[in-house]
């Protein structure tokens, strides 16, 4: 990854459309016979909803209060600008 990091966090770049994302808001797929080194994808590219299922489970697997406190604020933001729009 070569990104940019800021006053709000680490920024790298969609490897479908291109688009700046906040690292903790890119999809990892994994790879494939297309990908072999697999790729990070903005929400918009990786589909929200896969994004927001696979949150869920990894708030379900959490293995600290911590963790899981901070996988439901990024749950509860991406709701919230969802529901904004």
């Amino acid at each position: 990854m070569s990104g940019v990091i800021d006053k709000d966090g680490q920024w790298e770049h969609c490897n479908q459309c291109g688009k700046w994302v906040l690292l903790q808001n890119l999809r990892y797929e994994k790879p494939s016979a297309k990908w072999p080194s697999g790729r990070d994808l903005c929400m918009k590219c990786a589909g929200e909803d896969s994004w927001l299922q696979e949150m869920r489970a990894k708030q379900a697997n959490a293995k600290t209060p911590q963790e899981h406190a901070a996988i439901t604020i990024w749950i509860l933001k991406y709701e919230i600008k969802r529901a904004r729009a």
